[in-house]
């Protein structure tokens, strides 16, 4: 080979040396793993908020050490989002959440008051969640990647006021409330919905329209309404009413019932007097 080759080829190896030299390898940082339970009990629970800073085998910092079992429990792990804390415990009795509980009771939790019905909504009653001065918490048990285990929701509420937040939102003035309208025998509420002064319903029963309504009359007028120029159908069934707010401020409005097929359409509607 000619010398003038033999010098290049050696320059190229000395060069790539040289570099390999000046760029050394970066390790790659070690991917944290996260056992299967805890990563899925968290996702159930969040999300698409996705689960950040999670701690394996601890509990999230700040979380209310209270609100755990007596006995000792093998905690998963738990994140913080978003102002909740979420903490994953193993479950191997299937029975852990009544102790939870029961210590969610000894450190001060209640269950929010029921409200109660208004027009041909049912009473609201709260499920699965305890509140109290520091915030609301709650414990569901639930299967995560074959291991049964137990998690806690805590989100902390300034000022005591977790309580009152499960409480329907009130309108302001001006609102009359509606009293609970209960169905008669035979008769079945499906669903129900409404708003301060107003509530509709689907129901189901072969019931008279104008019985139906007369039944509900009955007792909008024990509540100190007033029922003027009832008018029913075959498929219909017609009361005006008036009643008086808190405020004593005159209200007007209609109470009626449609057949369409095998459904029965409910509609209590109100309006303040001389209002928009």
């Amino acid at each position: 080979m000619p010398l003038r080759l033999l010098q290049a080829v050696a320059l190229t190896m000395l060069a790539s040396g040289a570099c390999s030299r000046t760029r050394p390898e970066v390790a790659a940082p070690p991917v944290a793993t996260y056992p299967a339970p805890l990563f899925l009990a968290l996702i159930d629970a969040l999300g698409h908020r996705g689960v950040k800073e999670v701690t394996n085998g601890a509990l999230p910092v700040g979380f209310p050490v209270a609100l755990l079992p007596a006995e000792p429990v093998t905690i998963i792990g738990g994140t913080s989002s978003g102002g909740e804390m979420y903490v994953v415990l193993a479950d191997s009795s299937r029975s852990l959440s009544q102790a939870i509980e029961a210590r969610f009771a000894a450190a001060g939790f209640t269950r929010p008051p029921a409200e109660p019905g208004r027009g041909f909504m049912s009473p609201r009653t709260f499920f699965g969640d305890f509140c109290g001065d520091s915030g609301i918490v709650e414990v569901r048990s639930l299967t995560a990647a074959g291991q049964p285990v137990a998690r806690i929701r805590f989100q902390r509420v300034a000022d005591g006021a977790s309580c009152r937040n499960f409480a329907r939102p009130r309108s302001t003035p001006p609102t009359l409330e509606l009293p609970a309208l209960t169905p008669p025998a035979g008769v079945q509420v499906i669903s129900a919905g409404g708003s301060s002064s107003q509530s509709h319903a689907h129901a189901r029963g072969t019931i008279a329209l104008g019985h139906l309504v007369a039944h509900f009359t009955a007792q909008l007028v024990a509540a100190g309404w007033k029922a003027v120029a009832p008018a029913t159908s075959e498929r219909g069934a017609l009361q005006v009413l008036e009643a008086a707010d808190a405020s004593g401020k005159p209200w007007d409005g209609m109470l009626t019932a449609l057949r369409v097929g095998d459904d029965i359409r409910l509609s209590l509607s109100m309006h303040q007097r001389g209002g928009r």
